[in-house]
Order: structure tokens, then sequence, then C-alpha cells
């Protein structure tokens, strides 16, 4: 099995663009709208800093697989603004769903 893989969305940065930006994977501080070049977290890192990686004000950790079905040539220039805030809200809605299911199990 795979592990499973975030891409960081830096919400600062796509408002101001107007496009999915995400963090670059080698450049402390960068975005990038490549996914070549953007950084893939495991699942056990953001959830052990859910702060820097997924705080919903400045950062959001949206799985891989989600942005490179939607990423068109290798990019998210074709990934609407507002479709991010759309993906941004299904994330949180099933990230607290599943954490419901935990506490009740």
């Amino acid at each position: 099995m795979a592990a499973v893989q975030y891409y960081i969305v830096d919400l600062g940065k796509s408002f101001i663009h107007g496009r999915l930006v995400l963090q670059h994977s080698l450049r402390a501080g960068g975005g990038t709208c490549e996914l070549a070049r953007a950084r893939q977290v495991p699942e056990e890192e953001v959830n052990a800093a859910l702060d820097r990686y997924d705080n919903g004000s400045t950062t959001r950790a949206i799985l891989c697989e989600v942005i490179d079905q939607m990423a068109f040539n290798g990019t998210t220039f074709a990934i609407p603004h507002r479709e991010l805030l759309g993906l941004c809200k299904r994330v949180a809605e099933e990230q607290q769903a599943s954490n419901q299911q935990r506490i009740s199990a």
C-alpha cells in the first residue's frame, strides 16, 4: 500500500494569484504551480504538525491524488480559485467526519 501524501496549499499566495499555489519542494517559503516542483508531505508529518501544514488560515493539506486528478499538463493553472475553496471545505469536512469516527470507535 502506497503512503498517503499531501500537497501543501499556500492560501495567501493562492488568493493573490487567483490560482492554486503549492509549497515548493526546494525553496523555503517559495510557491509553485508545477506539480513536479511541489513538495509532497507524508501524512504522518502533516498530522504531527497541523499548525504548520493544515491550519486553515495560511495553509491547507490536500491529498496529492486529488490535485493530480484536477491538474492539467502537470500544473495547477487549470484549477480555478473557487474550486480551491470548495476543495478545502470538502477536505475539512472529510477530516472532521474521520475524526468523529475515531472518537466514537
